[in-house]
């Protein structure tokens, strides 16, 4: 037989180390604390390529994000919130409560900079 092991009868079949971590990947990780909640985007992106009022909503998550960004309006994807992102938001929510309007995001890679001759005084 091909190494496969046997067991009293009414005993189940015992996983394996390499079986045990390989279920462990697949359990998902508990839902966030964010779905539905709209926010409003503020990057590069949605300055040049606009889509109605940039307002979405927060749904549930896949593979490596924290959950995924669609339009309040159409319901077109926006994009994916990053794990970083999401734990941001969670804790401006216990610092402050439920937001009374869209929390703005922005995109940190591509800073907010001075209009050119603004710091020439």
């Amino acid at each position: 037989m091909s190494g496969a092991r046997y067991h009293r009868k009414g005993e189940a079949p015992r996983a394996s180390a390499a079986m045990s971590r390989q279920l462990d990947l697949l359990i998902a990780e508990p839902e966030t604390s964010l779905i539905g909640l709209r926010v409003k985007l503020d990057r590069p992106v949605d300055r040049g390529k606009p889509c109605r009022r940039n307002i979405c909503v927060i749904g549930p998550a896949k593979g490596p994000h924290a959950g995924v960004l669609n339009c309040i309006d159409c319901g077109a994807h926006r994009g994916w919130m990053r794990k970083s992102t999401a734990a941001w938001l969670e804790d401006v929510m216990v610092r402050f409560g439920l937001p009374t309007e869209p929390i703005v995001i922005r995109d940190a890679t591509y800073p907010e900079t001075a209009p050119l001759g603004a710091d020439a005084a």
